[in-house]
């Protein structure tokens, strides 16, 4: 599990109201947020207390009447706990020693956050760690998708774990940052209950060739749903094997656990749509029990509580919109927007602040995260202060920089009077879509006539990569690793490498911390780095080192 600063703690504590004194937040995810306590005869827990966010809800909402049934449902809860006995026995049994599951300890229900929890020990890890300047390839992430990974998911397959399969990886991007590395290399899976149906995967071929088939197999969605035939056969197939590694009580226990998890999850997945949201309801407080009862018997009137509760909710939205939007432009603050675009444009020392305090941010953030070292850090910031030839390129990245902040307001405003006017759908995509290279490309060229008229090199990987949307934030950048001389720009290489790993990290759904979209886009401004300085030292080989050169001017 993984640790959060103590002021996020004590604000989650308040927020949630569900928090015992001596417990520290870990983490939050889409299914429930984890604390960490100490109890006197189990030692370290990580206590999960379910919710879920809005999204999440709302698809759980559509597709089965009630937000995440781990937050309401007992069996639900109690199902959750069996799956990961068994698979805190059978993943050794599997895997050997490279993976272990966080086991769990006791299912309780949460009356400050009216919700239900589930303990499990803690297990001291981190995720695999994100490569930079100083830290190269270490393999950790593919030996951790070929050896653990995916063994894992065709077990889990195997022994009728369907939906398992999800929060193990399969076509889910998301599913890495359940893996947490030990200090003797071993992996522990931590986070086995989903928070959403798996139906999201971002490879069509998981969707189309397995969640999509069993959805329609069971008639729902696939949310953590077990076969449990297919399980009560394979610990009978596997009698033998199983009896010598666990001994025969370990066996009888799993079959025992498989018999009550049967039991709980038919009891769980036979509940109709309207006793879904019911009990939902009831838990968390806002129907009496002899309400429930009523609607339980009249579930014709629920639906059409519910159905005038959605309508005056929207209503209440809509109504609001107008307020939102004026609130919303207001904080833009056009005008002081306009004249921070015009300093960016008239001050060299505005720019470079502007370029040189994001990148100390990302440094700190990087530390923060625990990703580099306190004396990495302070490497990329004496790197920083010290690079000459970069010093200038950090300018023009402080420009691009600035200019994107500048002109996401004009963009908002001229997108709403276009909207307003009638203009079609797609002239507005296209202009969201084509706006930053259009400015970034003006730019550049500007700095491409000063260095012409000072003789200086011009910036024409700057001026091609600003032309790629989304990406072109990333020219001088990578202008800077093209044209670094002598020894490699670390500072440069960490921008790039940076600037990849922050798409990752905001791209929604599949992206995030610690996702396997964050580790690829990562690796691949690492790979854009090393290919420029592989080439930059062929190109000395054949033609001889290069003369050094002033820095160019800003």
């Amino acid at each position: 599990m993984r640790g959060t600063p103590g002021d996020a703690a004590e604000r989650q504590e308040k927020a949630a109201g569900a928090a015992p004194a001596g417990r520290r937040l870990l983490g939050r995810g889409r299914s429930g947020e984890v604390w960490l306590s100490e109890d006197p005869a189990e030692g370290w827990i990580a206590t999960k207390i379910f919710y879920g966010d809005t999204l999440s809800n709302l698809v759980h909402y559509v597709l089965t009447g009630a937000p995440n049934p781990y937050i309401w449902n007992e069996d639900a809860v109690r199902c959750a706990y069996e799956r990961r006995k068994i698979l805190h026995a059978l993943v050794p049994f599997w895997l050997g020693g490279r993976l272990e599951v966080a086991d769990a300890t006791h299912v309780r229900w949460n009356e400050a956050a009216r919700a239900w929890e589930l303990g499990t020990r803690f297990v001291p890890g981190a995720p695999v760690p994100l490569l930079h300047p100083f830290r190269p390839e270490d393999g950790r992430l593919e030996w951790l998708l070929r050896e653990v990974m995916h063994p894992l998911q065709e077990r889990l397959e195997e022994s009728g774990f369907l939906g398992a399969v999800w929060q193990a990886g399969r076509g889910n991007p998301v599913a890495l940052n359940n893996y947490l590395l030990l200090p003797d290399e071993r992996f522990v899976f931590i986070d086995a209950e989903s928070g959403v149906p798996a139906l999201f995967p971002m490879n069509p071929l998981a969707l189309l060739g397995f969640y999509l088939p069993q959805s329609l197999r069971l008639g729902r969605a696939l949310f953590d749903d077990v076969d449990t035939e297919r399980l009560c056969r394979y610990l009978e197939a596997e009698a033998p094997a199983l009896e010598r590694a666990l001994g025969a009580a370990a066996l009888e226990t799993l079959r025992r656990r498989a018999g009550r998890l049967a039991h709980h999850q038919r009891r769980w997945k036979g509940l109709r749509r309207a006793e879904r949201g019911i009990l939902y309801q009831l838990a968390k407080g806002r129907l009496t029990p002899a309400q429930a009862e009523h609607y339980r018997r009249h579930p014709l009137r629920w639906r059409l509580r519910e159905a005038r509760r959605a309508a005056v909710k929207a209503a209440r939205r809509a109504a609001a919109l107008p307020g939102a939007a004026a609130r919303l432009f207001a904080r833009l603050d056009l005008p002081g927007r306009l004249r921070q675009l015009r300093r960016f444009v008239a001050s060299q020392e505005y720019r470079t602040e502007i370029g040189r305090g994001y990148v100390e941010g990302r440094i700190a953030r990087w530390e923060e995260r625990g990703q580099i070292t306190g004396a990495e850090a302070a490497r990329l910031r004496a790197d920083l202060a010290r690079t000459e030839e970069s010093s200038s390129y950090i300018t023009d990245f402080g420009a691009h920089l600035g200019l994107k902040a500048s002109f996401l307001t004009v963009e908002l405003l001229l997108l709403g009077i276009l909207a307003l006017l009638g203009v079609p759908l797609v002239i507005l995509a296209l202009i969201v879509l084509l706006d930053g290279p259009i400015y970034r490309s003006l730019y550049t060229a500007w700095r491409a006539l000063q260095a012409a008229r000072a003789r200086q090199p011009l910036p024409w990987v700057a001026f091609l990569v600003g032309l790629v949307p989304e990406f072109g934030s990333m020219a001088f950048p990578a202008q800077m690793v093209w044209s670094a001389r002598g020894e490699r720009d670390d500072v440069a290489r960490f921008i790039l490498c940076d600037s990849f790993t922050r798409l990752g990290n905001k791209l929604p759904i599949w992206g995030g911390a610690d996702t396997l979209v964050e580790h690829r886009l990562n690796r691949l401004g690492m790979a854009m780095a090393g290919a420029s300085e592989r080439w930059r030292r062929r190109r000395a080989a054949r033609h001889g080192p290069a003369a050094p050169r002033p820095g160019d001017g800003a």
